[in-house]
């Protein structure tokens, strides 16, 4: 005759040790995977912050030389005037810093040639979104207008708000010199290195954007341009900005 007592224990202690199927143990490999995944990138950022963020700098005695710096400053006449506070205060906000190793600024007009020319510099000029974001008085603000722009790299972007009058300033020319020194954290690069190695995987990337919820999207050419983007070519622009400068 059979116990069925002894059957509902025997049955009891089977659910206790809480056996798994193979589903269940692949499940929970994948999911402590993606655990460690998830901190790594939490520490890389942690890292990232700190090699930012956090650097410290030691006096460097002597100071030296790292080629050139140039930049826009006013010009004498301009400085002299009531109005030189007013527009050294629009100058800091759109001014901009070129290094070059060589005092004349030149390069290369071919990649194999031996023909220079002077590298250009542009006062800073700023889209809609931008300009607001400078948060500029009235007197300010009617100093800009909207223009086409000079760098060939940001003429895609179509008009930009520019300072009227580039003529106040002028272009000089200073040593660059190097005073402080970076202290290099060598236990947070090395950490970063191994980090990196592992989390660069093309496969380990992919899954660590599925997981923060940001599947990849195919960029489809048929997609039509944005209404505030106007596309032009060399030449068009060129024609442009030579219409503007010379009305």
């Amino acid at each position: 005759m059979m116990d069925n007592s002894t059957m509902a224990e025997e049955s009891c202690s089977l659910h206790s040790f809480r056996i798994r199927c193979p589903r269940s143990r692949k499940r929970a490999v994948r999911a402590h995977k993606e655990k460690q995944l998830i901190k790594l990138e939490k520490e890389r950022r942690e890292l990232w912050y700190i090699q930012c963020h956090k650097v410290e700098y030691v006096p460097l005695d002597p100071p030296i030389q790292r080629g050139f710096r140039r930049s826009f400053v006013l010009r004498e006449d301009v400085a002299r005037t009531a109005r030189a506070a007013f527009y050294q205060a629009i100058l800091d906000k759109i001014n901009t810093v070129l290094l070059h190793h060589d005092r004349a600024f030149t390069k290369k007009l071919r990649k194999k040639g031996k023909k220079k020319i002077p590298i250009p510099q542009f006062l800073k000029e700023f889209d809609n979104a931008q300009f607001l974001r400078l948060k500029l008085s009235e007197n300010e603000a009617a100093q800009f207008y909207l223009g086409i722009a000079s760098n060939p790299r940001h003429r895609q972007h179509g008009e930009v708000w520019k300072f009227k009058e580039p003529w106040r300033f002028r272009l000089q020319i200073r040593r660059n010199m190097i005073t402080q020194q970076k202290v290099e954290n060598i236990e947070v690069e090395k950490r970063l290195k191994e980090i990196n190695r592992i989390m660069d995987d093309p496969g380990i990337s992919g899954k660590i954007e599925n997981m923060k919820g940001r599947p990849y999207i195919a960029y489809s050419w048929c997609q039509p341009p944005r209404a505030y983007r106007t596309h032009y070519n060399t030449r068009q622009w060129l024609q442009m900005v030579e219409t503007e400068n010379n009305p």
